[in-house]
C-alpha cells in the first residue's frame, strides 16, 4: 500500500481546546495490521472531563484565558498548529505546538499535540520525549501512554511499547484499543498465542471492533487455525465490508483450506 493512500486512511484528531479550557476532543489510538502493514486509525473515547480516559487534567489545565503573561500567544500558536496539522503541514503543526509549549511548559495537552504532529513527519524519539513530558505533567494521560507505545513500536522498541500499553491498562483494563495494539506489537515479536489472547480481551471489551476481529484472524493463521482464522474474517468483513485486509486474510484462510473465495460463496 503506498504512503498516500495510507495518509487518506488516517483521520487524526489532535487535542482540541479555546483559551485552554477543558473542551478536549477524543485523541485517536490506531491498530497496526501487522501482515500488511497497514495502519488504521482509532479513538480514544474520553468519558469525564475529570479523568477517564483523558486522565485527569492537570494545575495548568482548565485555565481561563486571562491566565499568566503569554498565555494569549500560546493558544494563538495553538490554534496555528491545529489549523496546519489539519491541512497536512505536519512539521510546521509541531513547530507552532512547540512555541505553545515554551510559553506554557505547564499544560500537558500541548505536548501531546506536539508529539502527535511530530509523529506524522516520522520524528519518533522527539515525538516520545513529548509524550513523556505530558505524562509526567499528568500521570493519567491515557491517549498519551498509548500514542508513546505507538512511537515506540515505530522505534522498534516492543518491549517499552508493551510497557505502555500495559499502563494503559492499569489506568484503564476494559479498554479495547490498549488490548489490540498489545496484541499487535506480540504479533510482531512473533509471540502469537498471546497476541490471540489480547485481541479476544479487546473483542469483549467492543464486540463491533473489526480490527480486532481481521487481527484476531491473522494471529489464527499464523498458528494454523484456518477454520477459526475463517470465521473472524467474516465477522469483520460483516462490520466492514471495505476491509480489504480482512478480505486478503479471508482468502489465505480458504486456500490454506483447499476452497476458493469464489467457491465459497456459491457453496
Amino acid at each position: 500500500m503506498s504512503k498516500i493512500t495510507i495518509n487518506r486512511i488516517f483521520e487524526r484528531t489532535l487535542v482540541a481546546f479555546s483559551g485552554f479550557l477543558d473542551k478536549a476532543r477524543p485523541p485517536t489510538m490506531q491498530i497496526y495490521h501487522t501482515a500488511s502493514n497497514l495502519m488504521v486509525a482509532r479513538r480514544w473515547r474520553g468519558r469525564r472531563r475529570d479523568g477517564g480516559r483523558t486522565g485527569r487534567t492537570s494545575p495548568g489545565a482548565g485555565r481561563k484565558a486571562a491566565g499568566p503573561p503569554g498565555t494569549g500567544r500560546a493558544v494563538a500558536y495553538f490554534d496555528q498548529g491545529v489549523l496546519l496539522y489539519r491541512t497536512g503541514e505536519f512539521a510546521r503543526a509541531a513547530e507552532c505546538f512547540g512555541k505553545a509549549v515554551i510559553l506554557d511548559p505547564a499544560e500537558p495537552r500541548l505536548h501531546y499535540n506536539q508529539g502527535m504532529a511530530l509523529m506524522e513527519v516520522s520524528r519518533y524519539r522527539e515525538a516520545v520525549a513529548c509524550f513523556e513530558r505530558a505524562v509526567r505533567l499528568n500521570p493519567g494521560y491515557i491517549a498519551a501512554y498509548g500514542s508513546m507505545g505507538l512511537a515506540l513500536r515505530s522505534l522498534g522498541r516492543h518491549g517499552d511499547s508493551l510497557a505502555c500499553f500495559e499502563q494503559v491498562l492499569k489506568l484503564d483494563p476494559a479498554d479495547p484499543f490498549a488490548h489490540g495494539n498489545m496484541g499487535s506489537t506480540l504479533d510482531i515479536l512473533g509471540r502469537h498465542q498471546e497476541a490471540l489472547s489480547c485481541y479476544e480481551r479487546a473483542i469483549r471489551a467492543d464486540p463491533r471492533d473489526g480490527d480486532a476481529y481481521r487481527c484476531k484472524g491473522d494471529a489464527l493463521n499464523r498458528l494454523g487455525r484456518h477454520q477459526e482464522a475463517l470465521s473472524c474474517y467474516e465477522r469483520a468483513i460483516a462490520l466492514d465490508p471495505g476491509d480489504g485486509a480482512a478480505l486478503a486474510g479471508r482468502d489465505i484462510a480458504l486456500n490454506r483450506l483447499g476452497r476458493t473465495a469464489g467457491a465459497d460463496r456459491t457453496a
